[in-house]
């Protein structure tokens, strides 16, 4: 059986934001101490070392750089690995893109274009 595949699609700056607000956010809710307590382990070739933001932290707290530029590094990788994602999903002839305007009409988007497949399906 075939599988319908969607992806939503934000806007750029909407994105960004939220990107520079997510690492903010993991710094505040304690990703210093995390890798603190990983760096006695450290090992830059585990898949877990290669996570976003990890490495940086770890060259920080190294005294490599200063956390703005930890932070600044991290906020542009991730930036980076966004639209990495968004150009192999463009590349998708077979997924369906969802432009999300609004939050709470996203869901019922979907929910409708998977009610008008199921019929169309029927139809045939």
């Amino acid at each position: 059986s075939k599988v319908n595949a969607y992806v939503l699609s934000a806007e750029k700056s909407w994105l960004e934001n939220r990107i520079y607000r997510r690492f903010e956010t993991m710094i505040r809710d304690g990703a210093i101490e995390e890798c603190r307590h990983a760096l006695v382990d450290w090992d830059p070739t585990l898949a877990s070392s290669q996570a976003t933001g990890a490495r940086q932290i770890i060259a920080y707290l190294k005294g490599q750089c200063s956390l703005e530029e930890a932070t600044l590094s991290t906020k542009i990788a991730t930036r980076q690995y966004a639209k990495r994602q968004r150009t192999w999903f463009r590349s998708k002839n077979d997924i369906m893109a969802l432009a999300e305007r609004r939050r709470h009409s996203t869901a019922a988007s979907v929910t409708t274009l998977w009610y008008k497949d199921q019929h169309a399906k029927k139809a045939v």
